[in-house]
């Protein structure tokens, strides 16, 4: 029996992109445990990354590393083997186990948003992130087929490439848009994901009328965005999932996975 549950997360980056101090805060509340956050790993360095998460019993992955770890995951969730994607990694037998857990949280919000609504239209994002694909996985089982990126940054063509060689999204189409094709298309869409922190001025002002959301649609916040137009679009009567709803039910979903591992670890 262990005397308490050793976590961490895992990014890429100089800093963290998600804030896990509520995950900690109310899971040390039940359970002892030591919390650890590791900064800058390289994804190409496999032994590095597994040297960092020896002593480890759960990591808690950052967007930055999310597709690019697959090399130190020993078993995969069904979701997690399909996409490569995994945000929650636990030690079972000295085995590391990778899940999806944004694929669970996002399936709940969809079913939660859209109730007995048909939006059966097409997708767009507002740039990319690495949580495209659970929320891309998600939505084919919904239906949703035609999946478009406007692309804000020079990863969108990259993740279009990737998402084309899962099999498994049979029947999807996927495509990128830059800015003036954007403007001038009269192309409706029924979700919008908001997927950059930032927008820049240009690209807010060619989303400014709104012209591409269909009369029943629906924007969700993904990345928190500082600048986005939220404001003018609840104005039109456009329902918006917002970031805090969603962290609100990735802090839950972390918080119960981890005390379940530590009741079957013996921490609990």
């Amino acid at each position: 029996m262990n005397s308490e549950l050793k976590l961490a997360s895992f990014s890429a980056k100089d800093t963290s992109k998600i804030e896990w101090s509520e995950v900690i805060k109310k899971t040390k509340e039940l359970i002892p445990l030591q919390f650890e956050e590791i900064l800058g790993c390289d994804s190409e360095d496999v032994n590095g990354l597994k040297s960092k998460i020896l002593d480890k019993d759960v990591i808690l992955v950052d967007p930055s590393l999310r597709t690019k770890i697959s090399k130190i995951v020993n078993h995969r969730s069904v979701k997690s083997h399909f996409l490569q994607y995994f945000d929650y990694l636990e030690k079972r037998d000295g085995a590391w186990w990778g899940y999806s857990l944004y694929s669970e949280i996002f399936h709940q919000i969809l079913l939660s948003a859209i109730k007995n609504q048909d939006y059966k239209g097409s997708v767009i994002f507002l740039g990319v992130n690495s949580l495209v694909f659970p929320i891309v996985e998600v939505l084919t089982g919904f239906g949703f087929t035609d999946f478009v990126f406007l692309n804000c940054s020079s990863e969108s063509g990259s993740i279009e490439e990737s998402l084309k060689t899962y099999k498994g999204f049979i029947g999807a189409q996927f495509s990128t848009v830059d800015s003036t094709t954007f403007i001038q298309s009269q192309k409706e869409y029924s979700l919008c994901f908001v997927m950059d922190d930032v927008y820049s001025t240009q690209i807010l002002d060619d989303m400014s009328y709104f012209h591409f959301l269909s009369t029943q649609s629906m924007v969700f916040d993904i990345a928190s965005s500082s600048n986005f137009l939220f404001k003018e679009v609840k104005a039109l009567g456009v329902d918006v999932v917002s970031s805090e709803q969603i962290q609100e039910r990735l802090n839950h979903i972390y918080h119960t996975k981890i005390t379940q591992y530590a009741r079957d670890i013996g921490v609990l």
